[in-house]
């Protein structure tokens, strides 16, 4: 259950941090402006590159954690998740343009559209699994040692509070 539970850590840090790619076509309103953000965000397969790059760190723990399990599991993990990643794009689109809409005004998603379509915007998506790729195990590493002496840290603290546990 550990490993599902470092998976499932692994999986959210990443859709915290996920960034963008692609290029703008002409959109017009404010909804479709949103949706291509968006779409720039996740183009070419970014999201998928991105959780290509975090599949050796979730290898590496769900080795770590279950050792006795096939080489075969970790490649069915995968598979997997690339499935239920492509399947759910579509909604996943869907609902980040309407926060996008929501959220920014008009001239701040054309702004984004400048950027992202922009050489400099392009290069920064284009990088953005290899950056990944470095920044999501080092995350995990520092939340993992911050979260493994914060119950007594806690405890302490409710101690020195005068709370009686």
């Amino acid at each position: 259950m550990k490993t599902f539970a470092r998976i499932a850590m692994v999986l959210l840090l990443a859709g915290g941090i996920l960034a963008p790619l692609g290029s703008a076509d002409a959109a017009n309103t404010k909804a479709e402006k949103a949706r291509e953000v968006f779409r720039l965000f996740q183009g070419d397969g970014l999201f998928e590159q991105i959780f290509e790059a975090m599949f050796s760190q979730l290898d590496a723990l769900t080795k770590q954690a279950n050792p006795e399990l096939p080489n075969e599991v970790g490649d069915i993990i995968q598979e997997e998740i690339l499935a239920a990643l492509k399947e759910s794009m579509p909604q996943l689109m869907d609902e980040m343009a309407t926060i996008y809409e929501r959220t920014f005004t008009e001239e701040e998603l054309d702004a984004m559209l400048a950027f992202y379509s922009s050489p400099v915007g392009q290069s920064m998506l284009k990088k953005m699994p290899q950056m990944m790729a470095e920044t999501v195990p080092l995350s995990t590493r520092w939340s993992m040692a911050l979260f493994q002496n914060l119950p007594s840290r806690v405890e302490q603290r409710l101690r020195d509070e005068g709370y009686d546990l």
